[in-house]
């Protein structure tokens, strides 16, 4: 399959993908996403501050509220709302023009979460994740209380992934590729920016190795939007991946308030040549080319 579907998802970007027009509406996205983060702020202070006394006991179960989590999850729907306000205003185009054509996105999203799906319970009946088992996984939510949650979890979890796949493989990858005929730009600059936003120095030796893998991230869903012309693909990569890193076996940290099990170490504590970060890139390529398969036309 070639690159042949993405003509298609950049027309409605062709008439105003002018740079100055671009970059403007990346000031005008995050301008209309960090004053809608102002009203979340005290919400998400709140939750965080009173820790498990949010005076509930659905929420009194982990070191992180899963309160915390589950604000700054569907706060990402201000992504969206900033990505689609900015496509109207400033492309005078519609905003499901984002999306791609949204019956072949809709068929494409479920291929991509079935293989995805497919693959990671198949790894999780193989042998201790770490290969070495030198990191150990703990009960993180009462089963109850997880259960519960669930629902509301898997919402956020699309919300949060489908603003990201919206703005980094939607607006950004739309306006470039309408500009620039070279994969250097219009898959290089928006992976570039998608990765640097994963780096956080409290992961310590790996903090790179995450933006590393943010990167390799990037670029399988870039691809895949490009193989098929919309974003389906890309988001059913991107919410299956966080579904299981967030609410089944998290790293210990601020988002994994909502897991089931979290391990006992996070990237900080491993070694300079962690099997775990080797085995992170190696299931992202496993992942890219199980969906490839299957949403092969």
């Amino acid at each position: 399959m070639s690159y042949l579907p993405l003509q298609s998802f950049i027309a409605p970007a062709r008439d105003t993908c002018q740079i100055w027009r671009t970059v403007a509406g990346i000031a005008l996205t995050f301008t209309i996403y960090s004053m809608g983060l102002s009203t979340f702020a005290p919400l998400l202070r709140e939750v965080t501050a009173t820790g498990s006394d949010v005076g509930t006991t659905l929420l009194e179960q982990s070191d992180v509220a899963p309160a915390a989590t589950l604000v700054i999850l569907y706060s990402f729907g201000l992504l969206t709302l900033g990505s689609a306000a900015t496509v109207i205003i400033l492309h005078k185009r519609s905003a499901l023009s984002l999306l791609g054509d949204p019956t072949h996105m809709a068929r494409q999203f479920w291929r991509a979460v079935k293989a995805m799906l497919v693959l990671n319970v198949t790894l999780i009946l193989l042998p201790p994740y770490g290969g070495s088992g030198s990191v150990e996984i703990v009960e993180n939510l009462a089963p109850k209380t997880w259960a519960l949650l669930f629902p509301l979890s898997l919402l956020g979890l699309l919300v949060q992934t489908s603003a990201e796949e919206i703005f980094f493989r939607g607006y950004l990858l739309q306006q470039l590729a309408a500009r620039f005929s070279s994969p250097l730009v219009w898959m290089g600059a928006p992976t570039l920016v998608f990765a640097l936003g994963h780096f956080d120095p409290a992961n310590g030796v790996h903090a790179w190795s995450i933006v590393i893998w943010a990167g390799l991230f990037s670029l399988a869903a870039t691809d895949l939007v490009a193989r098929t012309g919309n974003l389906g693909a890309a988001i059913g990569l991107h919410f299956v991946n966080n579904a299981f890193a967030m609410l089944v076996v998290s790293y210990p940290g601020n988002m994994s308030g909502l897991s089931l099990f979290v391990f006992t170490e996070g990237p900080a504590d491993f070694g300079p040549t962690s099997v775990e970060i080797l085995l992170e890139y190696a299931m992202m390529g496993v992942s890219w080319l199980a969906i490839r398969l299957a949403v092969r036309r």
